[in-house]
């Protein structure tokens, strides 16, 4: 069902994790997101030995009293015979030009420091990102994710290690980095790359203005691409093609969930990035 997402390997044990922290910091205004990921790179400079090389940084803002994004779609599929489900989000926040960013915004984020091999060794008790204390983060979640591609189709699915810490909240400058660490935890997510490209139209938009993406089934739910068939006509059944996919994607979470994971409790979900 899986191949890498990435066209430079050829096999799925040559997928590299992808490393990412996200911030949330306090703002009268309205709570900041920052997410920032990294990926190991060992020829960067010429150099065999392997280091994390940045690839994004993104700023959003919560609206105003909430703590998580704007949630615009929440459906759930429950299987009642096994007591899982698989949840249907889409969820919103506002896009922030970093020229916007106050001074100790700047600051903070500039003072981000990723150590690969905590990032690799992954130990409970200590997170792999360190930075100064310019302002008063509330939470940070950290996550080790692995990207495949669902075969025949333009779907990612997202294997994720994730565990969050909430912080004290103290006063600012009186914060020490006390904080509730929580244990780490596993998800399982699918999204398809197009989302993320029609999403991003909405970033600026004027107010009253529309976007220019068709939100019919087809564009959101793609049909499977049949590689013998050149003449294809792709209908109205994506949706239920990658339901079917889920499935078959349940039972092989659930039929070695004690060997892969261990203790630990699985999350299966399926999500589209923010918009």
């Amino acid at each position: 069902m899986l191949d890498p997402r990435n066209s430079m390997d050829h096999t799925l044990d040559q997928v590299k994790p992808i490393y990412t922290a996200v911030w949330i910091i306090a703002d009268n205004a309205g709570d900041m997101r920052l997410e920032m990921s990294w990926q190991e790179d060992g020829d960067r400079h010429g150099s065999s030995q392997p280091e994390l090389v940045e690839l994004s940084r993104t700023w959003t803002r919560l609206d105003r009293g909430s703590t998580s994004s704007s949630s615009l779609i929440d459906i759930s599929l429950l299987n009642l015979k096994n007591s899982s489900a698989w949840h249907f989000e889409l969820s919103a926040s506002h896009a922030v030009d970093n020229k916007r960013l106050t001074s100790d915004q700047e600051a903070m984020v500039g003072s981000v420091r990723a150590d690969l091999k905590t990032a690799r060794q992954q130990p409970p008790d200590t997170p792999f990102v360190k930075w100064h204390p310019y302002i008063r983060v509330k939470t940070l979640q950290q996550r080790t994710s692995y990207l495949f591609a669902l075969k025949n189709s333009s779907y990612t699915l997202e294997l994720t290690r994730f565990q969050d810490r909430v912080y004290a909240p103290r006063a600012y400058p009186a914060w020490t980095g006390e904080c509730q660490t929580y244990e780490p935890r596993w998800s399982l997510e699918v999204y398809h790359s197009m989302w993320d490209t029609l999403l991003t139209r909405n970033e600026h938009l004027a107010v009253g203005a529309m976007v220019d993406w068709d939100d019919g089934v087809k564009t959101w739910f793609p049909e499977d691409d049949d590689i013998t068939d050149f003449a294809q006509v792709k209908g109205d059944t994506g949706f239920e093609q990658l339901v079917a996919k889920l499935g078959q994607l349940e039972e092989l979470v659930l039929r070695n969930e004690s060997e892969m994971f261990g203790s630990m409790e699985i999350g299966r979900g399926i999500v589209s990035p923010d918009g």
